[in-house]
C-alpha cells in the first residue's frame, strides 16, 4: 500500500515535468480490465524483495508520451520508438520508486532492462500481489503496475 501510494504520488509529480501534462491517479483496475492495453514496458528489480514496475497504455497514448518531451510529430514516431520510450519512462520511474523505497545505504538491487514482450494481464496474472492504478493524463490513460513476483 505504502510503495503504491509513493509511485502513484511519484508520477503526479513527475509526468508533469516530463510530459508538460498534468497526471492524476483516476481508477484501481480489475484483472478483467487489462486486455486493452497494447503497449507495455515493464521492469523487475533483483533484490532482496524482488519487485515489477510496468506502464501500459493503447499505441496514441505511447506515441504522444513518446512526442511530448522529444517535440516531434506523431507521424515520425512509429510503434517501435514508442515502445522504446515507454520503457526508459518505467526506467526513469522505476529509479525514483527504488530512491525512496531503499535506505541511502543499501544498493543491493539490480533492475533488469526494460520488457516490452509481456502482456499487463499476464504481468498482473504472474504476481503474488499486484496492483494496477489508472492514470489520466491530457495525452492519455496509462496503467501503472507494481506487484512482487510470484
Amino acid at each position: 500500500g505504502n510503495l503504491a501510494g509513493n509511485a502513484i504520488e511519484l508520477c503526479t509529480r513527475l509526468f508533469p515535468r516530463m510530459f508538460a501534462s498534468p497526471c492524476q491517479a483516476s481508477a484501481v483496475l480489475s484483472p478483467e480490465e487489462l486486455g486493452v492495453w497494447s503497449c507495455v514496458a515493464h521492469v523487475r528489480v533483483e533484490g532482496e524483495r524482488p519487485l515489477d514496475i510496468a506502464l501500459a497504455s493503447n499505441l496514441p497514448t505511447a506515441r504522444a508520451l513518446t512526442c511530448a518531451p522529444l517535440g516531434i510529430a506523431p507521424s515520425r514516431c512509429d510503434e517501435a520508438l514508442a515502445l522504446y520510450a515507454l520503457g526508459e519512462t518505467v526506467n526513469v520511474l522505476m529509479g525514483y520508486v527504488m530512491r525512496d523505497l531503499l535506505p541511502d545505504d543499501d544498493a543491493g538491487y539490480r533492475a533488469l532492462p526494460p520488457d516490452t514482450s509481456v502482456p499487463l494481464a499476464r504481468l498482473a496474472a504472474d504476481r503474488e500481489r499486484s496492483i494496477t492504478v489508472l492514470l489520466e493524463t491530457q495525452l492519455g490513460g496509462f496503467v501503472l503496475l507494481l506487484g512482487q513476483p510470484a
